[in-house]
């Protein structure tokens, strides 16, 4: 199975992810793409994002939906998937990236999006943004990103999104419940 976590920034994605990784082994962890294209290919991210960000960005979003499926014994927890590089190649595109970068975006989201099992939703609702070092702490540049967000998943249905909402345990036995109807089981 593969598993996926969305949303916009500081919306508590990390903090589900590090504390399910830390209990649950036998789950292979994907770490986030964009961190990952950064850090690899010292690409700018967030605001500054570029076409090459962009689309090195969605490639690997297709390239973690389709390795996964080559070994169909691993259930794997991604954390951010396509959805999220759609949505930020979007608020890029309205703000001044050539709109090439979301009809690319889009043709990836298409390519990966069935790929997911389950697309956990983080509500930013409660949750402070954080400056990690990494992240954007602009506020406008937030609140842009979630508004997208919201139009999108108002505008497109997906049978396989949970959103999760209140607390991090509310979170957790979120996860829990919804995963063990797929006859999976979580530890948290």
């Amino acid at each position: 199975m593969i598993i996926t976590f969305c949303g916009a920034q500081s919306s508590g994605k990390t903090t589900l992810l590090n504390y399910l990784s830390d209990r649950n082994p036998e789950f292979k962890f994907i770490p986030e793409v964009t961190r990952y294209i950064k850090r690899k290919y010292a690409l700018p991210i967030n605001e500054q994002g570029s076409l090459l960000t962009q689309m090195m960005i969605m490639t690997q979003h297709v390239a973690n939906a389709y390795n996964v499926n080559n070994n169909q014994s691993i259930n794997v927890i991604l954390d951010r998937c396509s959805i999220d590089g759609l949505i930020y190649t979007r608020w890029l595109c309205e703000n001044g990236l050539d709109m090439s970068a979301y009809s690319f975006a889009q043709t990836m989201h298409e390519l990966t999006v069935n790929k997911y099992d389950v697309i956990f939703v983080t509500s930013h609702e409660g949750v402070l943004l954080d400056d990690d070092g990494e992240r954007s702490i602009d506020v406008g540049f937030r609140n842009g990103i979630i508004k997208l967000f919201d139009e999108h998943f108002s505008t497109h249905e997906y049978s396989n999104v949970v959103v999760l909402k209140g607390s991090v345990k509310e979170r957790l036995e979120t996860i829990k419940s919804t995963l063990a109807k797929l006859g999976l089981e979580i530890t948290i």
